[in-house]
């Protein structure tokens, strides 16, 4: 009887309201809910006990009723907790230092590495490369840098600094 008059209140809450969403909560494991309710979905389909994909955390009662609200937390963590932060190592290249490099290897004697290298190809070819990355490291500065494991490449300190203003904007306009 009482699942009948329920049944019943769900279907004409339904066809009044039919642009809302109902949440029914309780213990449907015995019960077939496509021949009771078949415009209704079940969206749990798994175990809430157990050893399953979430973890099952108790919370308080939904009005009077006598059941408890679950809420469901993943099992996996995070990127951001599986991993520590990486503290890498960059070089930034401050202004004027490409034209700088430029007039230091405008004034190299090149034709030296040759002379020096005599017919080994690989030693000509190393001093030359050992050279440029000299030259690129005495123009640059270098600076450490902490990366997380979810943060996107392009978003430079710059770019979270506009996006962090353009947030407290928003947030300034629909409050005021």
């Amino acid at each position: 009887m009482l699942k009948r008059l329920c049944v019943r209140s769900m279907e004409l809450l339904a066809s009044c309201h039919p642009d809302r969403l109902f949440n029914i909560a309780g213990d449907f494991n015995h019960a077939n809910h496509k021949s009771v309710l078949p415009k209704f979905h079940q969206y749990v389909e798994f175990a809430t006990r157990g050893v399953n994909e979430y973890r099952a955390v108790p919370r308080p009662h939904l009005g009077y009723s006598d059941h408890i609200s679950v809420m469901l937390i993943p099992a996996y963590r995070p990127l951001i907790r599986r991993f520590k932060p990486v503290v890498k190592l960059v070089k930034t290249w401050p202004e004027g230092a490409v034209s700088a490099l430029q007039d230091c290897f405008e004034c190299t004697d090149w034709d030296m590495f040759r002379e020096a290298a005599t017919t080994d190809l690989e030693e000509y070819m190393s001093s030359v490369t050992s050279y440029i990355s000299k030259c690129t490291d005495d123009m640059t500065t270098s600076k450490s840098i902490t990366t997380c494991s979810n943060q996107k490449p392009w978003m430079t300190a710059k770019s979270r600094d506009c996006l962090q203003s353009w947030r407290q904007g928003c947030l300034k306009n629909s409050t005021g």
